[in-house]
């Protein structure tokens, strides 16, 4: 937990917890490929924007190919999107068990979903259970 605390505004405390939580991600190495360098720097920059898509980002720059996907993956030590939703839900469970007054879809919409429905639903599947009871579990520990 940062700085924010309860009397903070949701928008205050989203704010500031995803400044403090990019701030710890490591910049790109200088030694990676450039294809690579500017996906993470367009992911880095765009991480939880709601809409991110790998396929756009991958056209705006040029990048016309899955190779860059597959050094992606050698480099970072995942693929793009699972770079993404790693990061995207790193936040999510802190926000879930550092911030009990935010609702759910706060923070589905706080790290890039459109719907708290798609959250939930990725959610449970990577966590085994809904945000409100991983919440309700965590805080228990």
């Amino acid at each position: 937990m940062s700085n924010t605390d309860e009397r903070s505004s949701p928008r205050e405390i989203i704010k500031t917890e995803k400044a403090v939580y990019l701030s710890k991600l490591s910049p790109p190495d200088p030694d990676w490929p450039p294809d690579v360098r500017v996906m993470y720097d367009e992911l880095f920059d765009h991480l939880f924007d709601m809409g991110l898509k790998i396929s756009d980002v991958k056209e705006r720059f040029g990048i016309g190919n899955n190779n860059v996907s597959c050094r992606f993956g050698h480099f970072i030590g995942c693929p793009p999107k699972e770079f993404v939703l790693h990061h995207r839900f790193r936040l999510a469970e802190q926000l879930l068990v550092d911030y009990e007054h935010l609702t759910v879809t706060q923070i589905a919409f706080a790290v890039g979903y459109e719907t708290p429905n798609a959250f939930s639903m990725t959610f449970r599947r990577r966590f085994g259970c809904p945000p409100t009871t991983y919440r309700t579990q965590a805080r228990k520990k």
